[in-house]
């Protein structure tokens, strides 16, 4: 019992539980202290050197008025005056042992990866090329590989001596939503090989490229529905919790479309049309699946307000599934008429004009 009512910012880094204090902790703690100072004051100003004085004189038995107090405070646990200053433990940030750093590796490390194949593959459609900017391009790339390698290496190593953190990590109510950002990862990975690997090798790397999009499309369907029925059916949300990184497990499916448009560049028309029809099927399915969460979360906006301040800079994952389905269908398009063949729907270069222009209005729709 005792270990349920430990405050959870009071626990020792590297116990499950534990989290970094916040502003709101202090709060408490100085509503606490002024009240057994003076009941009825007005909380002072809370800084650090004010929070650390009150704590001194803080007793260290813990009195019953006290508990009643912080237990009416809006989402106030149940302490008392001893756990309103940290327990002394050997532990600390700079004693903590790799083996328990490591417990604490989950799937969001690989959204670094993510950024990372995002900018190689910004580098390599920078319009002003000048020299040295394909080799800044290629160390990105191979850096971005080296990371997802060691990714993977921690979190294999978190499940091996944590086998419990394997199972909890697909059901845990946040963590489950980053486990496709490892396909998302490699979906960007292959979209770098296709960019920076092609012209630079033999014709096998052709034949592979277009091997592994088919893979990557799979496990990109498999994860993102795979994810959503697990949390639907372990997980009970409502709508006060809604935020807009509901929308991540659709990312695999949303870099099919920009995958697909690279590979429309690089490989023959007889292998990329196929690529291009299955990309825009996925991309569609994606964008409807992340439709839904929009609405879902504009009524969250409609109903409780804005997000809390440290949640707020997650908005702007909203951006992505637009974004990502403009590019991938904007370049898909592009290379419709390079694709199609002559009988295609009657008349390729004809059909390819006008998919052209379809889509350049849609993409401004979207974008708008």
């Amino acid at each position: 019992m005792a270990d349920l009512l430990t405050i959870r910012h009071k626990r020792t880094r590297g116990e499950d539980g534990y989290r970094t204090p916040t502003i709101e902790d202090a709060e408490r703690a100085l509503y606490l202290v002024d009240q057994e100072d003076s009941p009825g004051s007005r909380v002072r100003d809370v800084h650090t050197t004010a929070l650390v004085a009150a704590l001194q004189q803080v007793p260290s038995r813990a009195t019953a008025e006290s508990n009643r107090r912080c237990k009416e405070l809006p989402g106030g646990p149940a302490y008392d005056g001893e756990s309103l200053s940290r327990r002394r433990t050997d532990a600390s940030a700079t004693s903590l042992s790799w083996k328990k750093r490591i417990r604490h590796v989950t799937w969001a490390y690989f959204t670094l990866t993510m950024a990372t194949g995002g900018l190689a593959n910004v580098l390599y459609q920078v319009p002003y090329r000048f020299r040295g900017l394909k080799t800044i391009g290629d160390i990105v790339f191979l850096t971005n590989i080296a990371l997802y390698i060691m990714v993977w290496g921690l979190l294999i190593a978190r499940f091996y001596y944590y086998p419990y953190t394997f199972k909890a990590s697909f059901l845990h109510p946040t963590e489950s939503l980053f486990v496709p950002a490892s396909v998302v990862s490699f979906g960007t990975i292959l979209i770098n090989v296709s960019q920076y690997g092609a012209g630079s090798t033999g014709d096998w790397l052709q034949r592979a490229v277009g091997i592994l999009f088919w893979i990557d499309a799979t496990l990109a369907v498999m994860f993102s529905a795979g994810i959503y029925v697990l949390l639907w059916s372990t997980q009970t949300f409502t709508i006060a919790q809604m935020t807009p990184i509901w929308i991540f497990p659709a990312y695999p499916m949303l870099i099919i479309g920009p995958h697909a448009g690279v590979l429309g560049e690089k490989l023959e028309p007889s292998r990329a049309l196929p690529i291009l029809i299955g990309a825009t099927t996925i991309q569609g399915v994606g964008f409807l699946v992340s439709l839904m969460v929009y609405s879902a979360f504009i009524y969250r906006l409609m109903t409780q307000k804005l997000p809390k301040e440290n949640l707020r800079p997650g908005m702007f994952v909203s951006v992505g599934p637009s974004g990502f389905t403009v590019a991938g269908l904007v370049n898909m398009a592009s290379e419709a008429k390079r694709c199609f063949p002559a009988d295609f729907m009657g008349n390729g270069p004809l059909a390819a004009d006008i998919i052209k222009v379809v889509v350049d209005f849609a993409a401004l729709w979207l974008w708008g």
